[in-house]
């Protein structure tokens, strides 16, 4: 299941034209976001037992063919520190961001 507040996917495409989506799945997804809009992520991994956010579950899948690729993220405005950082250490040469889905 997906998270009760946005559903987040990231695509990446390798050169080769290989695809590897991830989403910000849920483990124990809620009926509502139980986040405060001052506070951060904790609760995705405590509450909603969401194991990363898209753009982690999508290198996951992609492992060393990420090197290289063009990584399109839907469902959002910025991508965070951390997965920014997590794609550019993985080699991945775009971020495309396009709020509406696919």
């Amino acid at each position: 299941m997906t998270c009760a507040k946005k559903i987040i996917k990231c695509t990446i495409i390798t050169p080769e034209g290989e695809l590897f989506t991830g989403e910000n799945a849920c483990g124990a997804p809620q009926p509502a976001c139980p986040r405060n809009e001052d506070e951060g992520y904790e609760k995705c991994s405590t509450t909603c037992k969401q194991p990363g956010h898209a753009e982690i579950m999508a290198l996951r899948k992609a492992g060393e063919l990420a090197r290289g690729a063009t990584a399109h993220l839907t469902g959002t405005y910025n991508c965070c520190k951390a997965c920014a950082r997590a794609l550019y250490e993985a080699g991945v040469r775009q971020l495309v961001i396009a709020m509406g889905r696919e």
